[in-house]
This record gives C-alpha cells, sequence and structure tokens, in this order.
C-alpha cells in the first residue's frame, strides 16, 4: 500500500542538489523549492533512503528530512518551539496524487 510522504532538504553543494532534484522528480513532485511530495510504498521508501543517503553522501551540511504525509498539520510532526516567520501552509495529500 502506499502512502504519502514529504521529502525537505537543504543542501549546500549544487551539483548534489540538482542530482537529488533529478532523482526525486522520478517519485512525486515539488510543491515548494526544496520539497517534494511522494507517494510510495514501504519497499520504495526503504530505497529512497538508502539512494538519498549515496546521492547526499559528498555534502558535510546536508539536512534531509522525511515528514509523513499522513499528517492532517505539518504542526503535527514539528516541534512547538519552532519559530516560523510567516503563513504556515498546508497541503491536503488529495493533491500529490501523482
Amino acid at each position: 500500500m502506499k502512502k504519502f510522504i514529504y521529502v525537505a532538504y537543504d543542501l549546500s553543494l549544487d551539483k548534489i542538489r540538482r542530482r537529488l532534484v533529478k532523482y526525486l522528480e522520478n517519485y512525486g513532485h515539488r510543491v515548494q523549492y526544496s520539497v517534494f511530495c511522494l507517494r510510495v510504498t514501504e519497499r520504495e521508501l526503504a530505497e529512497l533512503k538508502r539512494d538519498i543517503t549515496e546521492i547526499t553522501a559528498p555534502d558535510r551540511d546536508k539536512s534531509v528530512i522525511f515528514i509523513p504525509g499522513e499528517s492532517a498539520h505539518i504542526t503535527e510532526v514539528v516541534p512547538e518551539n519552532l519559530e516560523i516567520i510567516g503563513k504556515l501552509k498546508t497541503y491536503r495529500t488529495e493533491s500529490c496524487v501523482i
């Protein structure tokens, strides 16, 4: 059974970032500059994590976060003490159908 996940990243190396974007475009679509919405099985998620680890290995300052898409609001998965500037957008998982 497929489930939705969001992948957010912050990479310092342009070459690695371009490679990761091309890879993620095969699984889903971009909802923000550094955030993708994907629909994957458990097996695909395991492969995705393995591949992303390999792709981003050369970037020592990397940050990649996997957020379960089943969460109705992003505030359910971020710490309460997180400061947010601007409006917090939420996306319905129906808008992420691949």
